[in-house]
């Protein structure tokens, strides 16, 4: 072989070896078969709702995905990290360190944005206090009325009522989302509370407790009491099935709405003993059990070049079911003096609002967040409302009437 065509042979050889190795490397960091170039084209998408990839924090991508290979995904904000520093990221990582606001490191191999629906298992902590459901069950008065409660002789209060005011308990809501796609999900909740509240009255020497709950129709002289006990229950129950979407997002913010079907149970139990040689008590029960419709929306809004970011949420459900009440009064004279019952149709609407902040972990694989809740339940039927029906002996137009809840909830979910 003469010497130019040798030459020429050569020329074509180191040609095809340094496109074979320049492909190669291509191919190793997902830079396309043509180059680098600025490193900065748009030529990809995270997640299935549009949402784009970037190494910049710009809607744009690093890398094509002809090799087979994932782009690497980087939020506006400029933060991401690696899940395997062993991984295709980190070569990529490797070459793009310094771009974007806060430069990169490390990079998530296009993990779904925070906007994007994933699987979640969570857990919160509920710190609740019911309001509007305050109950007066006694009266310290300055002598024996006979009868007591009548109004020509009601007697003088001197000293604090006997007054059941329920406080804070804690509960829980546990449940999961199943993610569709990265628009959306099915979630299921269940929710947990149980308050209880206990009180006492002891009358001072020459002084007598006087039953605000007692049926004036048993009264006598007997009923000046030394002593008064009470117990008020405040318990609620839900089960939520929701339908959730995406409806707009950006990387710097979410918005979804959700609809389902929703379980309530609302019960309240109040338990009172007044006691001196003998006793009586007084016992009641409200039960609400229904079903029902709800729609809500929630929000997210991520804090620039931190895993932080601050969140809303408003739920309203109808719920459609039956309201049950008892009263049951009996003394050490007679087992029983009074046992009444009452049941109606109630559609009942529950109103919840949330409001908190959280933070998101490296790839978004841990968000814990702390927040304030409030919630009202109306037209139910309370405790006292009850028992100053029945001790009127006048039940029409019964409830109507708000029973509200707030206070603290703290989250815990891990996605996958």
């Amino acid at each position: 072989m003469n010497r130019p065509a040798f030459r020429l042979c050569a020329a074509l050889l180191g040609c095809v070896v340094a496109l074979q190795a320049r492909a190669a490397i291509a191919q190793f960091f997902g830079m396309g078969s043509f180059g680098m170039g600025d490193g900065m084209s748009s030529m990809g998408t995270c997640g299935n709702c549009g949402g784009p990839c970037s190494c910049r924090g710009d809607g744009s991508v690093f890398g094509n995905q002809s090799f087979g290979q994932q782009p690497v995904y980087v939020p506006e904000d400029g933060v991401v990290v690696l899940d395997d520093p062993g991984s295709f990221g980190a070569g990529v990582a490797g070459m793009m360190s310094g771009f974007g606001p806060r430069g990169m490191g490390a990079g998530c191999l296009c993990k779904p944005p925070a906007w994007a629906h994933r699987h979640v298992v969570f857990g919160e902590f509920l710190y609740l206090r019911p309001r509007d459901a305050e109950l007066v069950y006694a009266a310290p008065v300055d002598g024996p009325t006979t009868p007591p409660g009548n109004p020509a002789d009601p007697g003088n209060q001197v000293g604090p009522l006997g007054m059941i005011n329920p406080d804070y308990d804690p509960g829980f809501r546990l449940g999961f989302a199943w993610a569709m796609n990265d628009c959306t999900s099915v979630l299921v909740t269940w929710t947990h509370l149980e308050t209880s509240t206990s009180d006492h009255l002891f009358a001072e020497p020459g002084n007598f407790v006087q039953s605000q709950v007692t049926h004036p129709g048993v009264l006598n002289a007997a009923d000046n009491w030394q002593v008064a006990e009470a117990n008020y229950d405040i318990d609620y129950e839900l089960l939520d099935f929701d339908y959730r979407t995406l409806v707009t997002h950006s990387d710097l913010y979410a918005v979804n709405v959700l609809g389902g079907l929703r379980y309530g149970r609302l019960e309240q139990r109040f338990d009172s003993v007044f006691s001196i040689n003998g006793s009586r008590s007084v016992d009641t029960g409200i039960t609400f059990d229904g079903l029902g419709l709800k729609a809500g929306v929630d929000a997210e809004r991520y804090i620039r070049c931190t895993g932080f970011y601050a969140y809303g949420k408003s739920t309203a459900s109808v719920l459609a079911g039956e309201m049950r009440a008892s009263f049951f009064q009996r003394s050490s004279f007679a087992n029983r003096e009074i046992d009444t019952r009452w049941e109606a149709g109630r559609i009942v609407t529950i109103v919840d609002l949330e409001l908190g902040v959280g933070w998101r972990s490296r790839c978004d694989r841990f968000r814990l967040a702390a927040g304030y809740l409030f919630s009202a339940w109306f037209n139910t039927l309370q405790t006292d409302e009850w028992i100053d029906a029945v001790n009127a002996n006048h039940f029409t137009n019964l409830g109507g009437e708000a029973m509200t809840f707030d206070g603290v909830v703290a989250r815990a979910e891990y996605r996958f």
